[in-house]
């Protein structure tokens, strides 16, 4: 589950294992905080899992560590702050063009409202990859790219043999 950051792993077991109800899990786990969706668009996978005691992992960081990243760029982190994240393949051309659409929509939206449907603020493209803000808005996202592709290949060589599914996104 993307949802949730590795520390909530113990929550999430004792979830997956019937010993939490819904609303000690969702407090337990800081759902309102650290994902901050609907849980009730999530609950029904919850049950599924914990119904035939299927593992659930918690794939992600911590937000802080994303948001800082973001801010500053992977480089600010020392080693000890990484939450044990090996350094992030570099994105491909074609991700960092996807991104860059979605920052330069994201930045519109921000200069311009929500309303604005114009087109007309629309950033350069080739200006919004130039810049140090974006460069660290990629590093962000491979951060959490790498974390859960990690997380997801620790589960494959303790099972290998079991079926794993990613739930990310909203």
């Amino acid at each position: 589950l993307e949802m949730l950051p590795r520390r909530a792993q113990p929550v999430l077991d004792d979830w997956s294992q019937g010993k939490l109800d819904e609303a000690a899990f969702l407090e337990q786990s800081q759902w309102a905080d650290v994902w901050g969706y609907d849980a009730s668009l999530y609950l029904p996978l919850l049950h599924f899992a914990r119904l035939h005691r299927l593992p659930t992992i918690a794939l992600n960081v911590d937000r802080q560590l994303g948001s800082r990243v973001g801010a500053e760029g992977g480089q600010s982190l020392a080693p000890d702050e990484r939450q044990g994240l090996s350094d992030p393949a570099p994105a491909s051309a074609e991700y960092r063009l996807s991104l860059a659409e979605l920052y330069a929509y994201k930045l519109q939206k921000y200069t311009h409202g929500e309303d604005d449907t114009t087109g007309d603020g629309a950033a350069d493209l080739e200006e919004v990859m130039q810049s140090e803000a974006f460069a660290n808005f990629v590093d962000a996202q491979l951060t959490w790219d790498r974390a859960m592709a990690e997380a997801i290949a620790t589960a494959h060589r303790r099972d290998p043999g079991a079926q794993i599914v990613g739930i990310v996104g909203r």
